[in-house]
C-alpha cells in the first residue's frame, strides 16, 4: 500500500491542529490547512468533476518541493487522534470504564504509540498504531510495561479505503475510527495475552462408552436462535454497535452532527434504557 499513489483526502487544520477530511474543509486556500507529511500549505480542490482532495499550494516558495502522501501514515495519525474518544469499552474478558489515553509515550525506554490505564482497576493497555515504514516495538518490551498489548493493521485499513483501481472512500476521521470499531476483529490483533484454544474433547481422559454417549446429538439440543436486537435509536434495523444497542445507519447519521463520538452516543442511549 505504501507505493500506491493516492490523492490527499486529509490535512491538518491550522486553527484547531486537528486532522480533517476534504469534505469538512472550505474550498480553495480558505481551508487553512497543511500537509500531514511535510507541513506544506495545501488547497482544497472540490471540483464537480474530479475527486475532491487536498493539494500542495504552488504560490509560495516553501511549496517548491512536494512530498509523497502516505495513506498508511495518514490512517495512523487519524487513529492516534481519535482513540482518545474510546474511554469506556469491553475487550474480551476485560472491561475499561474510565481511561485516559497518552500518545507516543516513553515508559522505561519503551516507546508506545498509545497507552491507557483504567483508573478503577489499574489495568493497562498498549496499542501499536504503525506508520508506513514503522518497524514497531518488540512484543517483549511492550509486555514489560502493559497488561494488554494490541496491534492495529493500518496497512489493511488503508488498502480497504484506497484500494488500487477503485474510487477512494472519503470519510471523516471520526467515521474512520468507527470503521475500525466495526472491523475490530479483522484489523486489530491481540498480541498479549494471546487467546488460548479451548481444550478439545479428545484431550480429556474419560471412559470411551461415556464419551460416545455424551457426544450423541440427542444430548445437545439446539435451542432456537435468539431474535436479533433492534436499534434503540430507530427501532428498525439490526443493532451491531454498543453490544446490540445501535445500528450502523444511525451511528453514521448521528455521530458528528449530534454526538462528538461513538462512545457518547452509546452512553446516551444506554442511560435511557
Amino acid at each position: 500500500m505504501t507505493n500506491v499513489s493516492v490523492l490527499m483526502p486529509f490535512a491538518r487544520c491550522n486553527e484547531t491542529n486537528l486532522i480533517i477530511g476534504i469534505e469538512e474543509a472550505s474550498r480553495g486556500h480558505k481551508c487553512n490547512c497543511r500537509c500531514l507529511s511535510c507541513n506544506t500549505p495545501v488547497t482544497a480542490r472540490k471540483a464537480d468533476v474530479n475527486q475532491w482532495h487536498f493539494a500542495h499550494r504552488t504560490d509560495k516558495v516553501c511549496t517548491s518541493n512536494e512530498c509523497n502522501f502516505s495513506p498508511v501514515t495518514a490512517i495512523a495519525l487519524i487513529l492516534r487522534q481519535q482513540i482518545s474518544s474510546l474511554q469506556n469499552f469491553d475487550l474480551d474478558d476485560w472491561s475499561f470504564d474510565d481511561v485516559m489515553w497518552q500518545l507516543d509515550l516513553n515508559i522505561n525506554g519503551v516507546m508506545i504509540d498509545a497507552f491507557a490505564r483504567d483508573t478503577t482497576n489499574s489495568l493497562s493497555i498498549a496499542v501499536e498504531i504503525p506508520f508506513a515504514n514503522d518497524k514497531g516495538t518488540s512484543l517483549e518490551d511492550l509486555v514489560s510495561v502493559a497488561d494488554i498489548v494490541l496491534s492495529i493493521d493500518t496497512h489493511a485499513i488503508a488498502t480497504y479505503l484506497f484500494a488500487e483501481h477503485s474510487k477512494a472512500t472519503l470519510l471523516r476521521p471520526a467515521q474512520i475510527f468507527d470503521l475500525l470499531l466495526e472491523h475490530w476483529h479483522k484489523w486489530v490483533k491481540n498480541l498479549h495475552p494471546s487467546a488460548q484454544e479451548p481444550e478439545s474433547v479428545n484431550s480429556v481422559s474419560v471412559d470411551d462408552d461415556l464419551t460416545k454417549e455424551l457426544i450423541q446429538p440427542s444430548h445437545f439440543p439446539v435451542p432456537n436462535a435468539p431474535p436479533k436486537a433492534k436499534c434503540v435509536c430507530c427501532d428498525k434495523h439490526e443493532a451491531t454497535y454498543g453490544k446490540g444497542l445501535l445500528c450502523k445507519g444511525c451511528v453514521w447519521k448521528h455521530v458528528g452532527p449530534d454526538f462528538n463520538n461513538l462512545t457518547d452516543m452509546i452512553n446516551f442511549y444506554r442511560n435511557r434504557i
